[in-house]
């Protein structure tokens, strides 16, 4: 006998842009799922760097991505946890 899998997780779309219909003509139609993901954490980084800009006496980016502290606390500590 054999065992269903549990149901998928829901997946919660928290915001989006809209774009016209067919303002990207099958643009995306060859990217892979990781492309894909790339482009989206691009576009919110830079939408972020946009909105610091603007007004950078209200908000702070602590630049996850550019600060060589975050990789190395994760080998240390992430890293041994997942192993």
């Amino acid at each position: 006998m054999s065992q269903k899998s549990p149901p998928s997780p829901a997946v919660l779309l928290a915001a989006a842009q809209r774009t016209p219909i067919g303002a990207l003509q099958g643009a995306l139609a060859g990217a892979t799922a990781p492309q894909l993901a790339a482009a989206a954490a691009r576009g919110a980084i830079a939408a972020a760097e946009e909105i610091v800009a603007a007004d950078p006496g209200h908000f702070y980016m602590p630049q996850q991505f550019n600060n060589p502290s975050n990789p190395a606390i994760h080998e240390r500590t992430t890293g041994p946890e997942i192993w």
